[in-house]
């Protein structure tokens, strides 16, 4: 993994204990998704108030629906199996009245995608996606790989970043499962959702970049409107996002 990426990915390993839940008690389903929820919601507040502007608008319940088709659910009630999962959402910032200090990981990745990952980094880019948006050029690197040697853990983890002239966002997303003694199928049961994280990624990190931007054109009547008209297109691609992926059933048992 890149420098960049161990802020989320030890952010997941505080969720994840090991491959193996400590607890006995499985978690369950609704938990994660209101624990993932809120944690959007309170890193995108920090964001806006660190720009001193107001947080978008998302609907929870609209928001909670796209978590319910991204996270992992497994069977309940099975005494023989182990198994947790885990969600972290971050970002940072920076903004200067000059010019910024070079970022050369973030730029040499934005003009070859084999940048999203280090020489020896054992792992997949699952996506890559290069953006141009309201004055700031950026891309899009999600990969998954396998926990640490010993754990049977399997994580899906989007970094995006973004620069303009005068300001930078960096913004983190990671989804995790870990079950007891089979990676192979921590593995499976979170690329079912491969598709539902990929697009819940873009769009998280689209919110805080439009935040980022609307700080931008706040001095800037003729800007701000565009700004307003991009968030309301993000508001309704989530609203897709949790109509069009259904909510998957319990991932059957190996064999099944």
């Amino acid at each position: 993994m890149k420098r960049g990426t161990t802020i989320l990915a030890g952010a997941l390993a505080l969720l994840l204990t090991s491959g193996a839940p400590a607890m006995a008690q499985e978690p369950t389903s609704d938990q994660e998704i209101v624990e993932a929820t809120t944690m959007v919601f309170d890193k995108l507040a920090l964001l806006a108030e660190g720009l001193g502007i107001d947080a978008p608008v998302i609907p929870r319940e609209t928001l909670s629906s796209a978590f319910a088709s991204a996270l992992p659910v497994l069977p309940r009630g099975d005494p023989d199996l182990s198994w947790s999962s885990g969600f972290a959402f971050d970002f940072t910032t920076s903004h200067t009245t000059g010019e910024l200090e070079p970022d050369e990981e973030g730029r040499t990745v934005l003009t070859d995608a084999r940048g999203c990952l280090e020489a020896d980094a054992i792992a997949e880019v699952v996506h890559f996606q290069r953006f141009t948006r309201g004055g700031m050029r950026g891309h899009r690197c999600i990969i998954a790989f396998a926990g640490a040697e010993g754990e049977a853990t399997w994580v899906i983890q989007s970094r995006t970043f973004a620069e303009g002239p005068d300001r930078r966002l960096t913004a983190y997303y990671g989804v995790a499962t870990a079950i007891s003694g089979d990676a192979a199928r921590a593995r499976r049961v979170l690329e079912e959702r491969l598709e539902q994280n990929v697009a819940l990624a873009g769009i998280m990190a689209d919110y805080a970049l439009e935040m980022v931007l609307a700080k931008a054109a706040s001095s800037d009547p003729v800007t701000a409107e565009s700004v307003d008209e991009r968030l309301a297109r993000l508001q309704a691609r989530l609203e897709d996002i949790a109509e069009s992926f259904e909510t998957l059933p319990p991932s059957p048992p190996p064999g099944e």
